[in-house]
C-alpha cells in the first residue's frame, strides 16, 4: 500500500507539472504594438535609488571617553558629510553603523548609559544622535560655556575670520537660542573687536546690524590696513593662533631636552658676551 500511494503521489507531481507547461505554452503571446506602454512608465524605475547594502564610514573619527561635546558636534558634521544616502538603508544597517562609527565608548554609553535596545524596532539613527548630543552636552556646565562666550575677544595677532569662528564655536557651545543667536554674536563683535575705525563705523549705525554688515565691515578694514602697509612699505604681521602655536611646539622639544642634559641650547661658538666673561668662565670649568 505505501508503495501504491508514493506512485499515485508522484503521478499527481508530474500531472500538475504538465498543467503549468501547457498554460505557459499556450498562453497568448503579448503584441507590445497593440497596447504601447505609456512613455513615462520606463523612466520611472531610473528614479528608483538603489545603494549598496554597506558603506565605508571609516573616514570618521571614533569618539573617545575624553571627547568633549563640541567634539561630538564636529564627529557628528563629519559623519553627515561623509555618509551618503543614508537615508535609503534599513533600519538595523542605519543603527549598527552608527554604533561602529562612533567607538566602543559611545557604544557603551548608548547601551548602558542611555539603555538604547539597537534589536528594538523603534531605535532610530535619530534616537541615537538624540542620546550621544544629550549625554555629551551634560558633561560641561552651560554657564560656564555661556561665560566664556561673554568674555571673548579679539586677541592680538588673531584675524577677524579666526575670532568670529572661534566666537561661534563658542556660541553653539552655550546653547544660545535660535531666534537671538545672530544678534548676540553681532553684539560679541562689536565689543570684543581690536579695532577701533571698524567698531566705531558699527556703533554709528542707528539700525542693529545683521551679521553679515560687521563681517563685510570689519573684513574690508581688515585688508584695507594690509594693503595700506604694502603701499607704505612697511609689514603688518597676520600670524594665525595655529601656526603661531606650532612654531612654539617645534621650540620647546629641545628646550625641554637641553634642561634635562643640563646643557645650553645656545651655540659654544656665540658664548662671547659682555668683554669675553662667558669665554673665560668656559675655560676656567674645563681646567677645573
Amino acid at each position: 500500500m505505501p508503495r501504491e500511494a508514493d506512485d499515485r503521489f508522484e503521478k499527481m507531481l508530474q500531472m500538475f507539472g504538465n498543467m503549468q507547461q501547457a498554460r505557459v505554452e499556450n498562453a497568448p503571446v503579448p503584441n507590445p504594438q497593440a497596447n504601447p506602454a505609456p512613455a513615462a512608465a520606463a523612466p520611472a524605475q531610473n528614479n528608483v535609488v538603489r545603494g549598496p547594502r554597506t558603506f565605508d564610514y571609516a573616514v570618521v573619527s571614533q569618539l573617545s571617553q575624553d571627547s568633549t561635546y563640541r567634539e561630538f558636534r564636529e564627529w557628528q558634521e563629519s559623519w553627515t558629510n561623509n555618509v551618503k544616502q543614508f537615508d535609503t538603508f534599513d533600519r538595523q544597517t542605519q543603527v549598527y553603523s552608527i554604533g561602529s562609527a562612533a567607538g566602543p565608548h559611545a557604544s557603551k554609553v548608548l547601551k548602558t548609559h542611555l539603555s538604547i535596545d539597537l534589536d528594538d524596532e523603534d531605535t532610530t539613527a535619530d534616537t541615537m544622535m538624540q542620546g550621544l548630543q544629550t549625554y555629551y552636552r551634560d558633561q560641561r556646565s552651560v554657564v560656564v560655556d555661556q561665560v566664556a562666550f561673554r568674555k571673548c575677544k579679539q586677541k592680538q595677532n588673531e584675524t577677524f575670520d579666526e575670532f568670529r569662528f572661534r566666537l561661534v564655536d563658542l556660541a553653539e557651545d552655550a546653547d544660545l537660542c535660535n531666534a537671538c543667536r545672530d544678534t548676540q554674536i553681532v553684539t560679541q563683535i562689536i565689543y570684543g573687536l581690536r579695532g577701533e575705525k571698524a567698531k566705531n563705523e558699527l556703533l554709528q549705525k542707528r539700525e542693529f546690524p545683521m551679521l553679515e554688515d560687521p563681517v563685510k565691515l570689519c573684513r574690508a578694514f581688515e585688508v584695507a590696513d594690509r594693503n595700506q602697509a604694502r603701499f607704505e612699505g612697511r609689514e603688518i604681521q597676520w600670524v594665525s593662533n595655529y601656526r603661531r602655536d606650532n612654531k612654539l611646539n617645534r621650540k620647546r622639544p629641545a628646550a625641554v631636552a637641553a634642561a634635562a642634559a643640563g646643557t645650553s641650547t645656545t651655540p659654544r661658538s656665540a658664548a662671547t658676551v659682555d668683554g669675553g666673561n662667558t669665554r673665560a668662565e668656559t675655560t676656567v670649568r674645563r681646567r677645573t
